[in-house]
């Protein structure tokens, strides 16, 4: 069985490091993204079975960001990550078809839970 593959997209150079230790500690093949722009144009040559995309990015917001990955790969799993909930950013990243929803700061238990779980849908 392959590793599976998993793009972090977040602005915050700490996220994206400890993301990256963390999952490729278990295992994963880890991919890092900073911008929109940049996580679109990994998706263009990449495939990726999962992403944990940030809300508020620099060039994008990530709920926007959301709706365009799901037009070009809708088999793509996507958890939303943020330091800014609200319930109408909840409510949309889950109408268009998040799989799941963390705050930050992240617990390592919790994001890796939740990993397991998208994957395994």
């Amino acid at each position: 069985m392959s590793k599976k593959s998993i793009l972090v997209v977040d602005d915050d150079y700490v996220i994206l490091t400890g993301f990256s230790e963390i999952l490729t500690n278990r295992g994963f093949l880890v991919k890092t993204a900073a911008t929109g722009s940049a996580a679109l144009k990994t998706l263009e040559t990449e495939e990726v079975d999962l992403i944990l995309l940030d809300i508020q990015l620099p060039d994008a917001q990530g709920t926007e960001l959301l709706e365009q990955i799901q037009e070009i790969k809708p088999e793509t799993r996507t958890i939303m990550v943020t330091g800014y909930a609200t319930l109408e950013n909840a409510t949309e990243a889950l109408n268009f078809g998040a799989d799941d929803y963390l705050l930050k700061p992240v617990n390592p238990i919790d994001l890796l839970q939740a990993v397991e779980h998208a994957l395994t849908r």
